[in-house]
């Protein structure tokens, strides 16, 4: 039996995003000014860990700007950084106003 060729779909123009709009939907739920506060005393992630880096970097950080800047002077992603701070909203270790 022949294999049929496959060819991919002409590739479109990229549309350019907005300074203003947010580029995940994490970045919409928490906008950069949004203020964090910890809800635990204690760091809740295993010592030693990547997560309790980040856990110790909102202590540092007012805002969820100034968090992912801090953990982006981590060599860590933004992406990274927006992920574990909705992980840590969810599970009850910090809020977001």
């Amino acid at each position: 039996m022949a294999r049929k060729k496959v060819t991919a779909p002409a590739a479109s123009a990229p549309v350019a995003a907005t300074p203003t709009a947010p580029t995940t939907v994490r970045a919409a739920i928490y906008p950069d000014s949004a203020k964090i506060r910890v809800l635990r005393k204690d760091n809740p992630k295993r010592a030693g860990s990547a997560a309790y880096d980040l856990f110790t970097a909102y202590a540092k950080s007012p805002t969820v700007g100034d968090y992912v800047k801090n953990v982006a002077t981590m060599a860590r992603r933004p992406k990274a950084a927006r992920a574990a701070l909705a992980w840590d909203v969810k599970h009850g270790f910090i809020s977001v106003e």
